[in-house]
């Protein structure tokens, strides 16, 4: 037995030593020294349980006038899950220490009891963000269907972490009432919330009313690939989480938005694109815009670079410019007099965008950032994209630049376009 016991305890089967009995005790009073303080605390509720402490005597303990002495009765009764315990643990519901009153609320949540839930409600406006969480959880094991109101509230109205209990108490309760709720914890502020309650309504096999929904749930179960089937009915509750505090939600939603959106989104985009405070943000709306397409997303992206005081924004701009076939006259003057940016990004987006457009009419300033140019990346950028543009007038320019330059990455690229 006491090699099963040292057994059980490496595989932390707790409800096995506890079947063990007394043969299990040295290894877990061993275990009281572990690294781990959860395998210090479940060693500590096996021993607990093993010993089975006088029940009378612990009963006697919640008259107590030391409230560590009460406290620490209520919770070994709540291991014990004693029976006999329940009322007063709910006449300890009144109790003066906060302590007290958290191990009493802990306890009757052990001992599933519905008569507690008339005096626990009355403690969900308490102060103490702990104990508002332990009420719920305690209420949400009383299984008492009553509850379910309440925890409906609280799953809108709260701080995340009152709301996440509400959420998982409502998964308890299959109800229309709950299903409800846990649509509307969809759209809820927190990642971790919408997730458990798309995960609650899946346990379910809900089916939702309408596209809207469908997306809804879809990024709450973060399953982003599936809202493009839904396509432009996707678009109301995509517009909903560009505006997440979450920056990677608002990344995948506006990704989205540019498969699935149109022309109308481009000014959320564009607004995105200009003031978000995550450079990742900024990048998926540069990229959105470009997937949008047409002469209103060209349009929309030299209007921004123009406009803008962030190099940032002026290189997101350049470089999805950069990837569009044809491009109007003013989106082209635009990426043309982005070659004389201070920013030497921004420069080195210009040149590679007028590069990839094989944009006949910027070879001369390409010509000049490629022989001129403070920065080395600018320069051999500028003559990659004198390669790619091709002509005459560009070949003339490599020539010279193969003969001349003193930059050995720009003399290398002028040299390939003579070997091609």
């Amino acid at each position: 037995d006491a090699e099963k016991a040292f057994f059980m305890v490496a595989d932390q089967d707790w409800g096995g030593l506890i079947r063990l009995g007394n043969a299990a005790l040295p290894p877990l009073k061993l275990s009281l020294k572990d690294h781990s303080g959860w395998v210090r605390r479940s060693a500590v509720e096996t021993i607990a349980a093993i010993k089975k402490p006088n029940e009378d005597a612990l009963l006697n303990m919640l008259s107590d006038p030391n409230p560590r002495l009460r406290a620490s009765a209520a919770q070994t009764l709540g291991r014990l899950r004693s029976v006999k315990a329940e009322s007063k643990l709910i006449d300890l519901l009144s109790d003066q220490d906060n302590e007290v009153k958290l191990a009493a609320v802990n306890s009757l949540a052990s001992l599933r009891s519905a008569a507690a839930v008339p005096k626990l409600r009355t403690l969900l406006n308490a102060p103490d963000l702990g104990m508002r969480c332990a009420v719920i959880d305690a209420l949400s094991c009383s299984g008492d269907e009553k509850v379910v109101e309440d925890l409906v509230v609280l799953a809108e109205k709260d701080t995340w972490e009152v709301r996440r209990k509400a959420i998982i108490g409502l998964s308890l309760f299959p109800s229309k009432k709950s299903d409800a709720a846990l649509v509307a914890a969809l759209d809820d502020p927190d990642f971790q919330n919408r997730k458990t309650a798309a995960a609650a309504l899946k346990k379910r096999s809900w089916k939702p009313a309408d596209n809207y929904q469908k997306c809804m749930f879809n990024i709450a179960d973060n399953n982003w690939d599936a809202i493009v089937a839904i396509g432009a009915d996707a678009r109301p509750a995509l517009l909903l989480f560009v505006k997440n505090d979450n920056y990677l939600v608002r990344v995948l939603a506006v990704g989205m938005l540019g498969q699935c959106g149109g022309e109308q989104d481009l000014p959320v985009m564009v607004q995105m694109l200009n003031n978000d405070k995550e450079p990742n943000v900024r990048e998926a709306a540069g990229f959105a815009i470009y997937r949008i397409g047409g002469a209103a997303g060209v349009a929309a992206l030299a209007e921004a670079c123009n406009k803008s005081d962030v190099p940032l924004v002026r290189r997101i701009c350049l470089e999805n410019i950069g990837k569009f076939k044809e491009i109007n006259p003013q989106a082209i003057a635009a990426v043309i007099s982005a070659l004389a940016d201070q920013n030497p990004g921004v420069r080195l987006a210009a040149a590679t965008a007028l590069g990839r457009l094989k944009c006949v009419a910027a070879v001369d300033q390409l010509a000049m950032l490629a022989k001129a140019d403070k920065d080395s990346r600018v320069r051999r950028a500028a003559a990659r994209a004198l390669v790619r543009i091709g002509d005459n007038k560009a070949m003339a320019e490599l020539n010279w630049l193969r003969m001349h330059s003193k930059d050995q990455d720009v003399k290398r690229e002028a040299v390939r376009a003579f070997s091609k």
